[in-house]
C-alpha cells in the first residue's frame, strides 16, 4: 500500500513541476513580447516626429523660396539699399485652426544678400528654422541653413 501511495505523490509532484515549467516558459515569452512592443512603440514615435519635422522643413523651404520670387523682380519696392537696410518680419497661419504658422523675416540691404528665414511650427513637432542667402545681383539662392 505504500508503494501504491508514494507513486500518487510523485505523479503530483512531476504534474506539479510541469505546471511551474510552463508558468515559467510563459513568462517568459509575455517579456519578450512586451519589450519587442516597447521598441517598436519607440521606433514609431521616432518615425512621425521624423516625418513631422521633415515636412516642416519642406514648407519653411518652400516658403523662403516664394518669398524670395516674389520680391526678386521688385527689391526696390522693399526699400533696400546700403544706407537703409531690410528689416521685415510677418508671421502667417496655414490653417484656422493655427495647426501651422510661419514666422518669416527679410534682412540684408540687397548688396547682394538678403537673408530669408523662415521658421514653421505646428505645435507638436519641434520647430524647424530654414535660411536662404539670396543674391540680389545675380536673382539666385545661394545658399540654404537650417532645416533637418
Amino acid at each position: 500500500m505504500e508503494e501504491k501511495l508514494s507513486f500518487h505523490r510523485s505523479r503530483g509532484v512531476a504534474l506539479l513541476v510541469l505546471v511551474l515549467a510552463a508558468f515559467v516558459l510563459l513568462s517568459v515569452l509575455a517579456a519578450v513580447v512586451f519589450g519587442v512592443a516597447m521598441q517598436t512603440s519607440k521606433i514609431e514615435n521616432w518615425q512621425a516626429d521624423h516625418n513631422d519635422r521633415l515636412r516642416l522643413s519642406y514648407l519653411a523651404r518652400s516658403s523662403a523660396n516664394t518669398v524670395i520670387e516674389a520680391i526678386s523682380d521688385d527689391l526696390a519696392s522693399l526699400g533696400a539699399s546700403e544706407a537703409h537696410p531690410i528689416d521685415k518680419k510677418t508671421s502667417v497661419k496655414l490653417t484656422e485652426a493655427d495647426a501651422v504658422s510661419l514666422d518669416i523675416e527679410i534682412t540684408g540691404d540687397a548688396s547682394p544678400y538678403l537673408l530669408v528665414k523662415t521658421k514653421a511650427s505646428d505645435g507638436k513637432a519641434e520647430p524647424v528654422t530654414v535660411t536662404a542667402q539670396f543674391n540680389a545681383v545675380t536673382k539666385q539662392i545661394t545658399g540654404w541653413g537650417g532645416g533637418q
